[in-house]
């Protein structure tokens, strides 16, 4: 059984901030790193490791202050990383740093509300925080559930391997077979993008089908160099046109210990996925731990973290629910 925070729905629509902070605070595997004293003291020392030119793994220190102190000084420097890299490449890491360290307050505002566990608490200061940090997050929306729960983990930086899957995407030109493979991180497996009619699929099925995708997408390409197209964009600057394409495969190279599975999206009133206790991907295996329930009509519902046996009793995961709304299922899993 969960034995999760007890906060309050303050404006009637933080239930889908409650129910994410539940879902954090009830697993062990995320908390541990949540509540380590330096929570970006791996992603300090892969900054200076893969932006600062000459810079090898024993000229990066242990020690927390100093490789604070080292990052600023390169971060501050004339050149930077501009020799090696563009303008904007370390333009960009001088405004990653400030936002990292500004997504430290999220982790103290989980790490405060664990500490007061015993009193009846309300999420407004951490909804405020993600506010400040995330563009997406407005006061007055009631928000996914399983948005603020990526949100929150991404302020965690060191987290990332535990939760992201580790995707090789390889897209193919149809015209000229040019292949390019990138390697990519996903915090979820978003089922709502498949679409499979009112066929029902076990959840196994369905998330074997999303890690071997494959998709047409329309991209640039080398062998249409010649005739580039443009358009006006929306601020009035001419962008290339995606004119080439292309096929698009994916396969996952690396699971994570936990992972997030979103089973619908909130204008799919049918759920065709039903529930299973355990599933696989590349032979690892992954028990359920908790979800994210969401009753509603799209715009205003309420959000409610189950276990697995409340979850086995929603008719949220029934192949036809008897209700008309639209429905939303964001399931955190934990890898046994």
């Amino acid at each position: 059984k969960l034995e999760g925070l007890r906060l309050r729905n303050v404006k009637k629509i933080d239930c889908y901030l409650n129910a994410a902070v539940n879902n954090i605070v009830t697993n062990d595997v995320l908390m541990s790193e949540i509540v380590k004293p330096f929570p970006l003291k791996m992603w300090l020392k892969k900054l200076l490791l893969e932006q600062k030119p000459g810079v090898t793994e024993a000229d990066v220190t242990d020690d927390y202050d100093k490789l604070v102190n080292d990052v600023e000084a390169f971060l501050s420097s004339e050149n930077g990383c501009r020799e090696i890299h563009h303008e904007w490449c370390f333009d960009s890491r001088k405004r990653e740093y400030v936002l990292k360290v500004e997504n430290v307050s999220v982790l103290e505002e989980i790490q405060r509300l664990v500490n007061t566990k015993k009193d009846i608490k309300d999420a407004t200061m951490l909804k405020e925080l993600l506010m400040q940090n995330f563009t997406t997050f407005q006061g007055d929306v009631q928000h996914d559930a399983g948005d603020a729960y990526l949100s929150m983990l991404e302020c965690a930086p060191d987290l990332a391997e535990k939760y992201n899957l580790l995707l090789k995407v390889t897209r193919k030109c149809l015209e000229c077979q040019k292949e390019n493979e990138k390697k990519e991180m996903s915090g979820l497996v978003d089922l709502k993008y498949l679409n499979y009619g009112t066929e029902v699929r076990t959840l196994q099925e369905a998330v074997t089908e999303y890690c071997r995708r494959r998709r047409d997408v329309m991209m640039m390409c080398p062998c249409k160099n010649t005739h580039f197209e443009t358009v006006l964009g929306v601020r009035g600057d001419l962008v290339p046109v995606y004119n080439s394409k292309h096929e698009e495969i994916w396969e996952v190279v690396k699971c994570p210990l936990v992972l997030m599975v979103r089973v619908k999206g909130r204008y799919r009133p049918r759920n065709n996925v039903t529930f299973l206790d355990k599933f696989t991907i590349k032979d690892v295996a992954y028990v359920f731990k908790s979800c994210m329930l969401y009753t509603g009509t799209g715009e205003r519902g309420h959000w409610r973290t189950e276990d697995a046996l409340g979850c086995r009793r929603s008719r949220t995961w029934l192949d036809n629910p008897t209700d008309s709304y639209s429905s939303a299922s964001s399931v955190p899993i934990q890898c046994i």
